[in-house]
């Protein structure tokens, strides 16, 4: 199994496919998580003039935690990493 086999199996084919969507055409995502009724916002952005990447979780009480990669790969295997994270601490997708 490669990398891509896990993101797949672990990730779900939809977001993969709208990650890469992402990398591509450069239009913001956004994921809403849900638990216990509290909201959680998940929004990937790219910037085309400095070629970053940007992921902003917002949490329910207005927080966020931002972190920037260069590499769509990157973007690609640090949000599934982080989004595998939210669903173990009982977070799932709106």
């Amino acid at each position: 199994m490669n990398n891509y086999d896990f993101l797949v199996v672990s990730f779900g084919k939809t977001q993969i496919f709208s990650l890469l969507r992402c990398c591509i055409l450069g239009p913001p995502m956004i994921w809403f998580f849900d638990k216990d009724g509290e909201k959680l916002r998940y929004e990937i952005t790219h910037d085309r003039v400095g070629g970053r990447y940007r992921v902003v979780i917002t949490r329910p009480d207005g927080t966020e935690s931002i972190e920037e990669v260069d590499e769509p790969t990157e973007l690609i295997e640090r949000s599934v990493q982080l989004m595998n994270s939210l669903r173990g601490d009982g977070w799932k997708v709106a």
